[in-house]
C-alpha cells in the first residue's frame, strides 16, 4: 500500500533548506565583509607607509648639510675684511629645505658699529641662506643666500640665487648667481660647533 506524502512536511523541509540557504549566504557576506575590511585596513597600512617613506626622505636629503662655517674675508671694501660664522639647519617653513643663520660677525680691525641690516634686523641670527635643496650628494641647487655686506653697503636687501658644492675636504665651494650669471665665487671653510644658536 503505497504511503501518502505528508503536504505540510514537505512544506516544513522546504522552508528549512530556504532557511539553511539564507543562513549560508549571510555567512558568507559577513566573512567578505570581513575580508574586505582587512584588505582596507592593509592598503591604508600600506598607504600610510609609502606616505611616511616620501616624507622623511626629503627631510634626509635636506639634513645632508649641516654644521657651522665661516663665510671668509668680504670682498666689500666697507667691510674691511670681516666675515660671519654662519650654521645650517632645517628652513623652519619647510623643513625638506636647507636655511643657514648668522651665529657671530668676525671682524679683524675691531667692531665696526655695522651690525643691523638694512630692513631693521640685527645681523647676528639673521637668516642668511634659504630655499636651498639637495640635487645629488653633496650638491645643493635652487638657494637664496643674502649677501649681507652688499645689503650695507647699497642700504637694501639684496638676494642672489646660489649654488654649493660640498668638497672632500669638507669646506663648501659658494657661487652667488644673478639669473644665469654666476659671479661670485666663496670657499667657507667649517668651524668649531661650539656657539649657541642666536
Amino acid at each position: 500500500m503505497a504511503r501518502k506524502s505528508n503536504p505540510r512536511r514537505g512544506a516544513l523541509s522546504s522552508r528549512g533548506a530556504g532557511a539553511s540557504l539564507a543562513a549560508a549566504a549571510q555567512s558568507a557576506d559577513e566573512g567578505l565583509e570581513i575580508q574586505l575590511r582587512k584588505d582596507r585596513r592593509m592598503g591604508l597600512r600600506q598607504a600610510l607607509l609609502a606616505a611616511c617613506a616620501f616624507l622623511a626622505a626629503p627631510a634626509a636629503l635636506a639634513g645632508g648639510l649641516s654644521g657651522d662655517y665661516n663665510t671668509g674675508p668680504s670682498l666689500v671694501e666697507e667691510a674691511k675684511g670681516a666675515s660671519l660664522n654662519i650654521r645650517f639647519h632645517p628652513c623652519t617653513d619647510d623643513a625638506t629645505t636647507v636655511c643657514a643663520s648668522v651665529l657671530a660677525m668676525i671682524e679683524p680691525q675691531g667692531p665696526s658699529g655695522r651690525t643691523t641690516l638694512p630692513n631693521g634686523d640685527p645681523v647676528v641670527g639673521a637668516v642668511m641662506i634659504r630655499k636651498l635643496t639637495m640635487k645629488r650628494e653633496n650638491e645643493y641647487r635652487g638657494g637664496e643666500i643674502l649677501a649681507i655686506d652688499e645689503s650695507m653697503k647699497k642700504g637694501k636687501m639684496l638676494w642672489y640665487g646660489l649654488k654649493i658644492d660640498k668638497n672632500s675636504d669638507g669646506a663648501l665651494a659658494v657661487t652667488g648667481c644673478l639669473a644665469f650669471i654666476c659671479p661670485r665665487k666663496m670657499v667657507w671653510t667649517p668651524v668649531a660647533s661650539d656657539a649657541p644658536a642666536p
